[in-house]
C-alpha cells in the first residue's frame, strides 16, 4: 500500500494522499504489445484533502525505466465525464465508482 502512495504522489506532486481503498489486481501478458513478459497491475482509490488547480503539470524526476523526467497533464475530471482510457486503465472503473459513492472525505 504503501507503493502505491510513494508512486501516486511521485507522478502528481501531491503530498497528502490517503489510501482509500484496493479495488484489486490482475496478470496481464504484454507480449501482443511487443513485451515479453507478464504483469500483476494493481488498483486503488486514493484521495486528498489538498488544495490544487483544476489541472496542473508535474514532473517525475526518478523515472524507474531510467529515462529523463517524465511529464505529467493531471486534471480533475467527474467519475461521470472520464475520457477513454487506453490500455488497462479502464478495467477498475465500476469498481473505482462503487468506492466513491462508498467513502467522501
Amino acid at each position: 500500500m504503501q507503493a502505491a502512495l510513494r508512486e501516486a504522489q511521485e507522478e502528481t506532486g501531491l503530498t497528502r494522499l490517503q489510501l482509500v481503498k484496493c479495488l484489486g489486481s490482475f496478470k496481464r501478458d504484454l507480449t501482443d504489445i511487443g513485451r515479453d513478459e507478464t504483469i500483476v497491475a494493481w488498483f486503488f482509490h486514493l484521495q486528498t484533502n489538498e488544495a490544487t488547480a483544476p489541472s496542473w503539470r508535474h514532473f517525475e524526476c526518478d523515472s524507474s525505466e531510467g529515462f529523463g523526467p517524465i511529464e505529467f497533464a493531471i486534471s480533475w475530471v467527474p467519475l461521470s465525464h472520464i475520457p477513454a482510457l487506453g490500455g488497462i486503465d479502464e478495467v477498475m472503473l465500476p469498481e473505482l465508482q462503487a468506492s466513491m459513492r462508498e467513502n467522501t472525505l
